[in-house]
């Protein structure tokens, strides 16, 4: 099996200084969510793959540095894939996000994500992922803080065929 990444992304939106999520650099995009609410949804695509063509799709992992500050709780609400065929798992793992930035893992090198996706949707600017966070204690807000996200994608490269003929001869 080959992968290729981690691969940074080049577009994002949907939260404060969505961008800062290029690279892990201590600049965060941030989303302020009111006590006992779902905050908004952070797309990040564009990872610039190019997994060759005739490969077969083993896995998508996604890192990201997450954090979180104020008095309430930070946990993840939705995190998928988007830009592939197939509807996205959800995997969002409970747990509440720690003031430190802290790398948490989804995916992996054997699970697409019960997706369907094809090379060519993996190599698209529009491949991603989406994450959205909530606040859960019902009584504060928080705000949380993504530093960084990158995703490998895990896959079994075509076979090259050889064509029949006399090794080693050559021609007169």
């Amino acid at each position: 099996m080959a992968s290729l990444g981690p691969n940074n992304p080049a577009t994002a939106s949907g939260w404060v200084n969505s961008t800062f999520v290029f690279a892990s650099d201590d600049s965060r995009a941030t989303d302020f969510i009111a006590f006992g609410t779902i905050g908004g949804v952070l797309s990040v695509t564009n990872f610039s793959f190019s997994v060759p063509a005739g490969s077969t799709l083993n896995g998508i992992l996604m890192e990201y540095e997450r954090s979180a500050t104020g008095t309430g709780a930070i946990e993840d609400y939705e995190i998928k894939l988007t830009g592939v065929t197939g509807a996205s798992a959800n995997k969002a793992v409970a747990g509440t996000w720690t003031p430190a930035d802290a790398y948490v893992s989804r995916g992996g090198s054997s699970d697409l994500w019960s997706t369907t996706p094809t090379v060519s949707e993996i190599n698209s600017t529009t491949f991603g992922v989406l994450i959205t966070a909530q606040e859960t204690t019902m009584t504060n807000d928080a705000t949380a803080r993504i530093d960084h996200v990158r995703i490998t994608v895990y896959f079994t490269p075509a076979t090259r065929s050889i064509a029949p003929g006399i090794i080693g001869a050559r021609p007169s």
